[in-house]
């Protein structure tokens, strides 16, 4: 089981290090920025959270981010 969960996360890795932009938190400010780079389709973006629920104090709402989607909240 290790073995399979290390090898889908190093694809995963792989596969989402190919970006134009790295939007370190994700807080309201950084899910904004975000969402308004991806609206570009030849912009790739990556967000990096630290905590596990983006957006910390802000009211729970979510937010489609290009192809992907993020909800924000505590």
């Amino acid at each position: 089981m290790s073995h399979e969960m290390t090898r889908r996360y190093m694809m995963d890795m792989i596969t989402y290090t190919d970006t134009d932009v790295v939007v370190v938190g994700a807080s309201s400010a950084g899910l904004s920025c975000a969402y308004e780079l991806s609206k570009n389709p030849l912009i790739r973006v990556a967000i990096i959270e630290q905590s596990i629920s983006p957006g910390r104090r802000v009211a729970r709402q979510s937010i489609v981010l290009g192809h992907g989607h993020a909800e924000t909240g505590s």
